[in-house]
């Protein structure tokens, strides 16, 4: 009786592979393309985590590192110049891909220096010709010089769909 009540409850519930812990990071904001001291702490001994910087459309990946023998660990990495500025977390991932600890950043625009040196590079890998384009909240400066004869005829084409609109409304 008590082996089929054992089988019918089912078996134990399986320990985890890993600890989870606590990571630190040496600034809640940071620039792109600086530097950026991680401390781990609480963390499974001796294993091998990949540190991983997620925001909301892109991810990248910043290295590996290995526990010590306390589970700790110190490392520094460098954020990718090329991040969007925004909220991202940091995440320390374990072999089998769990998420082991996080901790939260705010990347901010990359420094005046970092963005210099990344166009230099950009304008070095396209032979001198740059096609890069920025994204502004800036209005769009089109001329609208527009002669009566015109508007006259933008008018007639609402005016037109309008009482083309109010006919099929009349219909149903």
């Amino acid at each position: 009786m008590l082996l089929l009540s054992g089988l019918l409850v089912g078996a134990p519930a399986t320990a985890l592979a890993h600890d989870v812990g606590v990571i630190r990071l040496g600034a809640e904001e940071a620039p792109a393309g600086s530097e950026l001291e991680i401390r781990g702490e609480k963390l499974s001994k001796n294993t091998e985590f990949t540190v991983v910087l997620r925001g909301a459309l892109e991810t990248h990946t910043l290295g590996a590192v290995r526990s010590d023998s306390a589970g700790a660990f110190t490392l520094r990495v460098v954020l990718p110049a090329d991040a969007s500025p925004g909220a991202y977390v940091v995440r320390l991932l374990a072999p089998d891909g769990d998420e082991s600890a996080r901790a939260e950043l705010k990347l901010l625009p990359p420094a005046p220096q970092a963005v210099a040196a990344a166009e230099h590079d950009h304008h070095e890998e396209g032979g001198g010709q740059s096609a890069h384009v920025e994204a502004t909240a800036a209005p769009l400066d089109l001329p609208l010089d527009r002669g009566p004869l015109e508007w006259a005829l933008v008018l007639a084409i609402s005016a037109g769909s309008l009482a083309g609109g109010l006919a099929l409304l009349r219909r149903a």
